[in-house]
């Protein structure tokens, strides 16, 4: 599933990206829940080639803050610190 790029660490900060993915999905409006759980479906399989990767986490951003203005506020707040995380990661792996 992982290339050398993604070792171990980076791994497991994916994998609890993941998991408050769905945390805030059961938090959040059935509408908003979807689009989550299709994020976080995406994050599954992340592409070895580095462009791509790169694209993807972008792309995982750029949705992330498209949700945030259908969200409520605390479901905000928490896809705001996830997709911080996940630039974080994305820097960590070549972004």
């Amino acid at each position: 599933m992982f290339s050398d790029a993604i070792v171990p660490t980076m791994a497991r900060e994916l994998d609890e990206i993941r998991m408050d993915l769905d945390s805030v999905a059961d938090d959040a409006s059935p509408d908003v829940a979807g689009e989550i759980r299709s994020i976080r479906k995406g994050l599954t399989n992340i592409p070895e080639d580095k462009e791509a990767r790169r694209t993807q986490f972008r792309e995982t951003e750029d949705r992330i803050s498209e949700i945030e203005h259908q969200a409520d506020r605390s479901v905000a707040e928490r896809l705001h610190t996830l997709q911080e995380d996940i630039h974080v990661l994305a820097e960590d792996v070549g972004y």
